[in-house]
């Protein structure tokens, strides 16, 4: 994984703890993107 993309990775894993606990559309929300992250990654 690049510097730049692990950067980023790990800011959105702290946005997440943020959002922990709130409602099932910001699960869906932060699923959504931590697939989209995950793919481009592997790409």
């Amino acid at each position: 994984m690049r510097e730049s993309e692990k950067k980023t990775y790990e800011e959105f894993m702290e946005s997440l703890n943020v959002q922990k606990g709130t409602d099932s559309l910001s699960a869906i929300f932060v699923l959504f993107w931590s697939v989209i992250l995950l793919m481009l990654i592997i790409m």
